[in-house]
């Protein structure tokens, strides 16, 4: 979050790689809004600019349950699709 180099490094292995960890992050909340303001902008969906994925009882969505969730592409024959996603 403070170093620009470290920031650089994480975002070029994002790019090339398409997956990146990122630790020793704050677990606090409001921390991943402040990540994606650091690294780029934060695009407003239906879902708001941030989404939880939680387990709930009756889920219609895998990403509302505690099953495995495969990489994947969120909604892709949307104008703008999510560009990166992160999982906390």
């Amino acid at each position: 979050m403070y170093n620009d180099e470290s920031a650089y490094k994480w975002l070029c292995t994002l790019k090339k790689v398409g997956i990146v960890l990122l630790t020793g992050a704050a677990t606090r909340q409001g921390e991943l809004m402040r990540l994606g303001h650091r690294i780029g902008f934060l695009r407003l969906t239906f879902y708001g600019p941030t989404w939880q994925v939680q387990d709930k009882a009756d889920a219609n969505n895998i990403a509302y349950t505690t099953g495995r969730l495969c990489f994947h592409t969120d909604y892709p024959v949307l104008q703008h699709p999510p560009g990166v996603s992160c999982i906390y």
